[in-house]
């Protein structure tokens, strides 16, 4: 990473490693989620020469709306500086050069990483506007159990939002392996779900019903 974005981020001792100055901004935390990817690489690699190389970047597959908005605006100021981004499920391993950063809703406990809590997510449960938005609903679990409910299954099947809500609803009708996908289909009218609200708020197909109270909020890790 130091190499290809021609900034030095940390000193390396006998006794370990320290943040330079480009390391600790880089760790640095920016408020709006939607803009920490962005003000993050950009106080860590902020020189007066250009930049240039590549950044893999790897992140949880819901936030890649948010990072991509990110990389545009980045990009912008510094055309040579190129991206890959990995979204998939599986943890890459730093170490070996599988990512430069990682943004993660678990916290890693890979040894020798610089690791700071960047952000927080949060969760709701949301239907169709179309559906939901222009009437009056029941709340709690009285309206879910007269819903039909879509989750992530796959590799996520375990996660503790889904097993809430498929306990709750009145019948699992779809699971996919995206977000994305799920959104969409909760978008259509399949299904409520459990969607991020700070990717839902920038969708106007989609009506907050309430709070996933299993899991109100996430930490974002980077």
């Amino acid at each position: 990473l130091e190499q290809g974005l021609g900034a030095h981020l940390v000193h390396r001792t006998y006794g370990g490693t320290l943040l330079t100055d480009a390391g600790r901004r880089l760790v640095g935390a920016a408020t709006p989620v939607a803009l920490q990817f962005e003000a993050l690489i950009r106080a860590a690699l902020g020189s007066d020469h250009a930049l240039e190389g590549l950044i893999k970047l790897t992140l949880v597959e819901g936030l890649a709306p948010l990072a991509v908005q990110a990389i545009q605006t980045f990009r912008l100021q510094h055309p040579k500086v190129s991206f890959e981004l990995d979204s998939a499920n599986r943890p890459l391993d730093m170490s070996k050069g599988e990512a430069d950063i990682a943004l993660r809703t678990v916290r890693p406990a890979s040894q020798g990483l610089v690791l700071r809590q960047v952000g927080t997510i949060h969760f709701g449960v949301y239907g169709a506007r179309a559906q939901f938005g222009t009437r009056a609903v029941a709340q709690g679990n009285e309206l879910l159990s007269r819903c039909d409910a879509v989750v992530l299954g796959g590799e996520l099947q375990g996660l503790k939002e889904s097993r809430w809500l498929a306990a709750r609803a009145r019948a699992v009708v779809l699971q996919t392996q995206t977000l994305s996908s799920l959104m969409a289909a909760v978008a259509s009218g399949v299904g409520i779900g459990v969607i991020p609200d700070e990717l839902a708020a920038g969708d106007a197909s989609l009506c907050r019903l309430g709070t996933c109270t299993a899991v109100p909020r996430k930490a974002l890790w980077l």
